[in-house]
This record gives structure tokens, sequence and C-alpha cells, in this order.
């Protein structure tokens, strides 16, 4: 998880007004979905399409809405 936190730290622009930010626990969250999401897709549970659809907005929630900057 240390990967993905370092990502996300270099991701992350804070604001003044935004709440304070853990990127440890971001990490293991999105972790922890992405490999939930794999295993319900492999299980039938849900679409390839639906998880990333998923992914998409659980890393909208954790980075904020993709700018394309």
């Amino acid at each position: 998880m240390t990967l993905v936190a370092d990502q996300l730290r270099k991701a992350h622009h804070p604001d003044v007004s935004a709440k304070p930010v853990n990127v440890d626990l971001d990490a293991e969250l999105i972790g922890a979905s992405v490999g939930g999401l794999a295993q319900g897709t492999l299980a039938g549970y849900c679409s390839a399409a639906g998880a990333v659809e998923l992914l998409d907005h659980l890393l909208d929630r954790v980075l904020g809405p993709y700018s394309g900057n």
C-alpha cells in the first residue's frame, strides 16, 4: 500500500478549505476495493464495466474529479 499512498501524495493538491487527508487510509481503501471488485467480477456479481465505474467513482471521491490537466 506504500506505493499507492506515495502516488496519492503526489496527486493530492491541498485545498485550504478541504478536510485533512489521510493518504495511508485512502490507499488501504483503494487496495481493498480493487481486490473486492476483482473478486466480484470473477464471481459474476458485477461486470468489468461496472467495476471500472465504481473504481472511477471511488477515485473521484478520494482525489477529486479528473480535470484533464
